[in-house]
């Protein structure tokens, strides 16, 4: 940050051959002014201030440094000035993949894990807009975390993972967002309940006495690279009936499967909450989903925070 000021007679007053710059800092850290290869350092003493005299007009760096701490900011100076200038320290909690390199930018700043262990508490040093990236040589993934308050603490996750629902986010520039398939007229609209950091798959009795809840992905996703699918299912209804013909069945279809009753290449069927695993390494691409029947008119529900898919 750079502070223009404007110039008032500069040195006209007692024949001075310079500017005195006033800097309020914290108490008992060294201050260091430079520019152009000249440098000038004081400690800033019980009181926090410290006064700099003589010095030529143009841009001057201010940095203090104290109890392993470091600020900086630039001051142009022009006349007599002051500037205040604190230490700022804020926090980001990087978990990103092992094995890979991480670094943390503002665009000015650029920082670097110090090892590929794939955990970084990462110390800024001033608000604004931070990038994380990594990468492992092939793959790399980023993310743009904003800090805004001295002190601030915040958690980050950087995944090479191919998200398709993310806490409640339906990523849908990969997923093309997600819909009930809907066959015979039946109206599904209340099926899925897309809330806040997850969605909800009701079951609805159309005629007859079974029940049907299903969601999936709108487009076709590619998982030609794919290995795994990964759900986390963090809500379950009821799960047996005196018939016990409750099926939950997480699965790809090779197309969206608007048809009551679809084909599925792959599926997995579960009975409780938990993360799991679906081996979709036989597929090239499909409609990623949720199939749900019961039986006896009785309804029930599943609840999914997390879809991805993983190599």
């Amino acid at each position: 940050m750079s502070i223009a000021v404007p110039l008032y007679g500069f040195g006209a007053s007692g024949g001075g051959s310079g500017g005195t710059l006033t800097i309020t800092a914290p108490a008992n850290v060294t201050v260091t002014v430079s520019k152009d290869g000249k440098t000038k350092t004081k400690n800033s003493g019980t009181s926090g201030v410290v006064a700099f005299k003589g010095l030529a007009s143009g841009t001057w760096t201010v940095t203090i440094t104290g109890d392993g701490k470091t600020a900086q900011k630039n001051v142009v100076v022009t006349t007599d000035y002051s500037t205040v200038i604190a230490f700022f320290t804020a926090t980001i909690n990087i978990t990103y993949p092992a094995g890979s390199t991480c670094t943390c930018s503002d665009g000015t700043t650029t920082l670097s894990a110090p090892d590929t262990s794939g955990t970084w508490a990462c110390v800024v040093p001033n608000a604004g807009t931070w990038t994380l990236s990594c990468t492992d040589g092939t793959e790399s993934t980023s993310e743009a975390v904003t800090i805004t308050t001295d002190g601030q603490s915040v958690s980050a996750v950087l995944s090479y993972a191919l998200w398709l629902y993310k806490d409640g986010d339906t990523c849908d520039t990969v997923s093309g967002g997600w819909s009930s398939p809907v066959w015979g007229g039946n109206d599904f609209s209340k099926v899925v309940t897309f809330n806040e950091s997850s969605m909800q798959i009701s079951t609805e009795v159309f005629g007859g006495s079974v029940g049907y809840g299903h969601v999936f992905t709108n487009s076709v996703i590619d998982l030609s690279e794919i290995s795994t699918l990964k759900f986390r299912i963090t809500g379950i209804g009821e799960t047996s009936s005196a018939s016990n013909q409750f099926s939950f069945r997480l699965c790809v279809a090779s197309k969206f499967p608007n048809e009551q009753l679809p084909s599925f290449p792959v599926s997995l069927s579960i009975t409780k909450t938990g993360l799991f695993s679906v081996d979709v390494s036989s597929m090239n691409a499909g409609c990623v989903g949720v199939w749900i029947t019961t039986r006896d008119y009785v309804k029930t529900t599943l609840t999914i925070s997390e879809v991805w898919g993983e190599k």
